[in-house]
């Protein structure tokens, strides 16, 4: 979904991105690193083999951006209210995780995170790897 170009904003770093058709978006984000996701997947996740992830941070204003660009909105209200018992405002949430499928048929899932979470960065991703690990993301 997003390639890293070489461009840079302070520790960010620019990605682009071609979900929907040839429609392309450039976001503004930080790659958490894929060594750092498996540690937390082997300690907590070690019956079930880690899928493909990726996950990055985003500013807030980037994270909504990203949300509405990556998210099916009635969908993803459906998820909220079957978590959390009730609608939520997306701009209250601080973390997801997206199925994403290219057009070449790779799928991986995509963790979106506010670097401004109130949470640690480690708590917000065992939370959204718990429900890639309990298939709530399908």
């Amino acid at each position: 979904m997003m390639n890293k170009k070489n461009a840079k904003k302070g520790n960010f770093h620019k990605y682009s991105s071609s979900l929907h058709g040839g429609l392309k978006m450039d976001f503004n984000g930080k790659k958490i690193s894929s060594k750092h996701l498996m540690k937390l997947w082997k300690e907590h996740f070690k019956d079930k083999p880690m899928p493909k992830i990726k996950a990055i941070n985003f500013s807030e204003e980037e994270f909504l951006k990203v949300f509405h660009y990556a998210n099916n909105p009635e969908k993803t209200q459906k998820h909220m209210i079957d978590e959390y018992g009730k609608p939520t405002p997306v701009f209250s949430m601080m973390a997801c995780t997206t199925k994403v499928t290219r057009k070449s048929g790779e799928q991986f899932y995509l963790i979106i995170r506010r670097i401004d979470s109130k949470d640690s960065e480690d708590s917000d991703l065992l939370h959204e790897l718990k429900h890639i690990y309990d298939g709530d993301c399908e």
